[in-house]
């Protein structure tokens, strides 16, 4: 059976070579800046006792920090880079963004292949889209994970393509 499954992998790994063209352009080229978002405001209409056990704990603690939370990184420095590989593109952001924003980015790259990497370069938590957090939902919510502005997916979207345009500008 292991026999069967390399010999296999083996064949479609020859059928993927003959169809990939190889790079005419193996350019490496990197762009990067530091967006300064800020913090929101504590979402009022949300109460952390609709959850319970940790999840609870986790909410409660994020709304008596909150003021805390405001000042010790508001705005908060979150580090947007692109990478060029030839006709490649790597995004990289350091938060938890909703898959919308992700689309966005790829919809937007002047580049054959987009690959978005969250997580990278620090982190900034969960970044929903404006219509998750008027729903609320745990990573939508107000917590110490969920801090940054509504707006804040659309900014890094915005600056993640104004790099991609520098790098692939030449």
């Amino acid at each position: 059976m292991v026999r069967s499954g390399w010999y296999l992998g083996g064949e479609i790994l020859k059928v993927i070579a003959r169809q990939i063209e190889p790079m005419t352009s193996p350019v490496v080229r990197h762009a990067w800046t530091q967006l300064d978002i800020p913090i929101r405001e504590w979402d009022s209409w949300y109460d952390p006792t609709d959850y319970a056990g940790g999840t609870r704990e986790h909410f409660e603690d994020s709304r008596n920090r909150w003021a805390e939370i405001m000042q010790e990184n508001n705005p908060e420095p979150v580090r947007v880079h692109a990478l060029r590989v030839g006709d490649a593109a790597i995004c990289t952001n350091p938060a938890e963004l909703y898959v919308e924003f992700g689309l966005a980015i790829k919809e937007r790259s002047p580049a054959r292949v987009t690959l978005i990497s969250e997580l990278s370069d620090g982190y900034c938590g969960y970044v929903p889209i404006p219509e998750s957090i008027r729903h609320g939902g745990y990573s939508a919510a107000s917590s110490s994970n969920t801090r940054l502005v509504p707006e804040a997916g659309w900014m890094i979207v915005e600056e993640t393509g104004r790099l991609l345009d520098t790098i692939f500008a030449v």
